[in-house]
């Protein structure tokens, strides 16, 4: 009886990568996290141009402690629980290049007060980023943003298949102001 020499076993030989390619299993993509900022300088975004993509509403920006700046929804009809926190904003929905969502607030200008030339050049650039791949630059010695076009062809963003109440959902899910018993309205009246 003559024994069999087993065959060796070589894990790098390629050769059988591409004759038996591993079977791949498509997962689809689950949006649970949406950031509400404004674009950070270096990431290069586009805007969602369809109209049922843009809100108007109010926000109220609040430094939490551990958290760091937080943005908070605030409905029409609670604005008078804050007046002067409350900051009416155009929400838009972007895209950075690795298809990452963010809900960008422009601060509406009213008036002529110093920070309108911040919020006119912001909203300007949230329109170019409706045609065009942009980044947007504060610049404090210049007092507005100065946004750039992407030089290369970044390509067509592939926007997902959900609705802007299913974006704003998501991104403000545990950020939404309800009442005067609300910890930030508690806060920022000094109740806490």
């Amino acid at each position: 009886m003559t024994s069999k020499k087993p065959e060796s076993f070589d894990p790098l030989d390629i050769s059988n990568a591409r004759a038996n390619p591993p079977t791949v299993e498509v997962a689809e993509k689950v949006i649970s996290t949406i950031p509400v900022r404004r674009p950070n300088r270096n990431e290069f975004i586009r805007v969602n141009p369809d109209p049922e993509y843009i809100l108007d509403c109010a926000v109220v920006a609040f430094d939490h402690p551990t958290d760091g700046k937080q943005y908070y929804y605030l409905h029409e009809r609670l604005r008078h629980l804050l007046p002067d926190d409350a900051r009416p904003v155009r929400l838009f929905v972007a895209i950075n290049r690795h298809a990452g969502l963010v809900l960008w607030p422009c601060t509406l200008p009213s008036g002529d007060g110093p920070g309108r030339a911040w919020h006119t050049s912001a909203l300007a650039a949230a329109d170019e980023a409706m045609r065009s791949w942009i980044k947007i630059v504060g610049k404090k010695e210049l007092g507005y943003y100065v946004h750039y076009k992407a030089t290369a062809d970044l390509g067509v963003p592939s926007w997902p298949d959900m609705s802007l109440q299913e974006l704003v959902r998501i991104a403000f899910k545990d950020r939404v102001i309800t009442g005067p018993d609300h910890e930030v309205v508690r806060t920022i009246n000094g109740e806490l």
